[in-house]
């Protein structure tokens, strides 16, 4: 069996981000033909099934997948209704709510990760080529291994503007501002892709003068991050 693994992002985002990790991970151990790629122009259109991430870029793979008669399998987090969210479904410009939608009804499979989703979907929509998994935590993986306490609070938030949002990255910095005041040792330690460079965030850290108490640690490794999760 031949998979397609499709996702538009950086291809270094393959082998840091746990989502993208795991899922390759179970795509090699059931083929040794899989092909990763994040372009378009990369597709093997040979492949028995194409894997997508993230229905706002599935258009075209699924489009071509019909035509040459292609299984195809969908995943991502939709925020189909999502009014506390940065950006859901419905307020996306109408040629946007085409395409996605387009793109979910002709797939072979849609892997939806919220119960909530998948019953709204499957309510609204109609359709039959839903199916449900939760996001689980792997409790050996994150056990904590120490019992001492360490004066830190930890984050990952990528640099995207609706998810900086949607991580209250605003708010932990005000946060932080408050309970620096009584708890002066507290560190922030915030992680992930170019946090570090962002302007409107460096420039609230200092209007706060929390430079002592706020870390941009930027992006780091898996090793880095399981090591702070782990100590509690």
């Amino acid at each position: 069996m031949k998979v397609s693994f499709y996702c538009n992002v950086h291809q270094s985002a393959f082998s840091i981000l746990e989502f993208y990790k795991q899922d390759i991970n179970i795509l090699k151990d059931l083929t040794s033909q899989l092909k990763i790629v994040n372009r378009y122009r990369d597709i093997d259109w040979s492949s028995d099934i194409i894997f997508i991430w993230w229905w706002t870029y599935a258009f075209y793979p699924i489009f071509m997948a019909k035509l040459l008669k292609k299984k195809t399998i969908i995943t991502g987090t939709f925020n189909y209704r999502a009014p506390d969210s940065p950006l859901d479904y419905y307020r996306r410009p109408f040629w946007q709510r085409y395409l996605i939608k387009y793109a979910m009804k002709n797939s072979s499979c849609n892997i939806l990760v919220s119960r909530h989703e998948f019953d709204q979907i499957q309510k609204d929509w109609k359709l039959t080529n839903l199916t449900y998994s939760p996001h689980v935590v792997d409790t050996e993986k994150y056990k904590p291994v120490s019992k001492s306490r360490h004066n830190y609070l930890f984050s990952i938030i990528s640099s995207g503007k609706h998810s900086i949002k949607r991580k209250c990255l605003p708010e932990i910095i005000l946060a932080a501002k408050i309970l620096s005041i009584k708890y002066p040792e507290l560190k922030f330690l915030i992680a992930g892709r170019d946090v570090d460079n962002l302007k409107s965030v460096k420039d609230m850290i200092n209007e706060l003068d929390l430079s002592c108490s706020i870390v941009l640690l930027g992006e780091i490794s898996e090793e880095k991050k399981l090591s702070f999760y782990r100590i509690v």
